[in-house]
């Protein structure tokens, strides 16, 4: 990778015109050092024509990078959507199970009101019964009583 286009340009300077001397002085050096750093760490990944205008083309190498790069964005895009629907299909599941279990304590009142009514009538039925013995028992006597 050509060394030259990571070197300052004059639009650089003027943007730096309120700094000292000595401030300049190392700020030129930090961001020589950076790029230098830079241009050696994308030379191990080799010439790539869409970082550098000197650059010879190195159509293999750089159509690797570029559908790694390409891949993982798919592979952002996707994983987001994965997690964005299994998000809302969970938020959309606790929706459910709380009207389920306002359901379930609706039926559960329903239920014990139920209950109470047939044992109520349970017991009612019981005097009834009771009663229609009695009853029974009474026209039994007043027939004995009338035949005598």
């Amino acid at each position: 990778m050509c060394l030259k286009h990571f070197y300052f340009e004059p639009s650089d300077e003027l943007k730096l015109g309120k700094l000292s001397l000595q401030e300049r002085k190392k700020y030129y050096s930090n961001y020589r050092l950076n790029r230098i750093m830079l241009a050696q760490i994308l030379d191990i990944w080799g010439c790539i024509p869409e970082l550098s205008k000197q650059c010879v083309d190195m159509t293999n190498s750089s159509s690797t990078y570029l559908a790694i790069v390409a891949g993982a964005l798919i592979g952002g895009i996707i994983t987001w959507w994965i997690y964005n629907r299994q998000n809302k299909t969970s938020k959309q599941q606790e929706s459910i199970l709380h009207r389920i279990n306002k359901l379930e304590e609706g039926n559960r009142k329903i239920l014990i009101h139920l209950e109470l009514t047939a044992k109520k009538s349970g017991d009612l039925l019981e005097r009834i019964i009771s009663l229609d013995q009695n009853l029974i028992e009474l026209d039994k006597k007043i027939r004995e009583l009338v035949k005598e």
